[in-house]
């Protein structure tokens, strides 16, 4: 039988396959994989933390080009 010396593995850095896709900006993640008919969301929150909304006019938003959609909580509410 044979003495190999077994270097530690702690502390190495180990090579990945995936690596150079993943720094170059080769590699796809959600935000850059386009689907037909996929639609977008943004949630608009209030800058004012404890402030009280009396009303919400989103007529504006939804006669923009291109709005599927325009809710508010009252709209969601149970």
């Amino acid at each position: 039988m044979t003495d190999q010396i077994v270097e530690p593995e702690v502390g190495r850095s180990r090579p990945r396959k995936e690596d150079a896709r993943l720094v170059t900006g080769q590699t796809n993640w959600t935000d850059n994989i386009n689907v037909n008919g996929l639609l977008h969301l943004a949630i608009l929150r209030s800058p004012m933390a404890h402030a009280r909304i009396d009303r919400i006019d989103v007529a504006p938003a939804r006669e923009r080009p291109g709005v599927v959609a325009a809710f508010t909580g009252q709209d969601l509410a149970e």
